[in-house]
């Protein structure tokens, strides 16, 4: 992904954010994975599944709500 790309997915991602309080970094990493699997219009591999699994770990370690993750 480019320098570009990068950009974008940061400014949707703390838009997306906002005043939620939730983790910006995971944010950015979740938003990464879609944009590759709407860019390659695949399904979702199982390593890139554990990454989603791996996220949602680490945002409720850091105390950010299951229903909060998944609406943003």
């Amino acid at each position: 992904m480019n320098s570009a790309d990068e950009a974008w997915l940061t400014a949707i991602a703390q838009a997306a954010v906002g005043d939620s309080q939730a983790p910006l970094e995971l944010l950015i990493e979740y938003l990464t994975l879609l944009a590759d699997a709407a860019i390659a219009g695949l399904q979702p591999r199982e390593h890139e599944l554990a990454i989603v699994r791996e996220l949602g770990r680490r945002a409720a370690e850091q105390g950010s709500p299951a229903g909060r993750v998944v609406d943003l």
